[in-house]
């Protein structure tokens, strides 16, 4: 009881009833505001174009040999005459990347019983090829070499982001249009820009667009199409 009546006691009611004053004044030139109202509104931007590159994986799978040093030579004397081609038609050391190389027995099993066949190689590289009119010379060439597989034909852009900016600016131009549109027929008032939200854009992919390929006996036919990038955005506005 004796500290309720002490001057230390006093002070520190004087302390909070004065931090407390200090609160309710603040609270009562700045009350608690609304947080402003906003405007959504989406446009979408599209934009056609070619690819710039192809991506062809060609490969060389032995038949069953006795050994597997013998199922190796054979498989890299034939893959060594396919690089040599694939390169003598223009195509780069650093486009040419090994996607898959194995070495595996391969069994059989008459009347049930499990009997070596031999062992097989099979090895496939990718190629990057930059001139477009070459892909089907390319996939000649390297069948004609020796190469017994050939599959995965992507006809796609090396710098997709490009033509996704080109795409995303028309995007947003759209959606402005769009915002003015509507807020004028709505008596909205349009303020300024808070927020934007792009929406992941699938992969492009593409369509035929009539130009088939392929020149000599050996050129196989191919067509690389069109691409249309897609982008959508969501432009977030202050309004009253």
């Amino acid at each position: 009881m004796e500290y309720f009546k002490s001057p230390k006691f006093a002070l520190s009611v004087l302390g909070i009833a004065a931090v407390t004053a200090i609160v309710i004044m603040a609270l009562v030139q700045k009350p608690f505001s609304n947080p402003p109202q906003q405007f959504n509104v989406s446009g979408e931007g599209k934009v056609e174009v070619a690819p710039d590159i192809a991506l062809v994986r060609v490969g060389v799978a032995t038949t069953p040999k006795a050994s597997a040093g013998e199922a190796v030579k054979e498989n890299t004397f034939i893959m060594n005459r396919v690089m040599k081609v694939v390169s003598d038609a223009g195509i780069a050391r650093e486009d040419i990347k090994t996607m898959n190389y194995t070495l595996n027995p391969q069994y059989e099993f008459p009347d049930g019983k499990q009997r070596l066949l031999g062992y097989v190689v099979s090895q496939d590289v990718q190629l990057k090829i930059r001139d477009l009119t070459k892909v089907g010379d390319i996939i000649g060439a390297a069948t004609s070499a020796g190469a017994n597989q050939v599959n995965d034909i992507q006809f796609t852009l090396e710098n997709p982001e490009s033509a996704k900016a080109d795409a995303r600016a028309k995007a947003i131009e759209a959606a402005k249009l769009k915002a003015a549109v509507i807020a004028d027929a709505a008596g909205l008032d349009l303020k300024k820009l808070i927020n934007f939200y792009e929406v992941e854009s699938p992969i492009p992919t593409p369509y035929y667009d009539g130009k088939g390929g392929g020149g000599t006996d050996m050129s196989v036919p191919v067509s690389q199409g069109m691409y249309e990038v897609v982008v959508q955005v969501n432009l977030v506005y202050e309004v009253r």
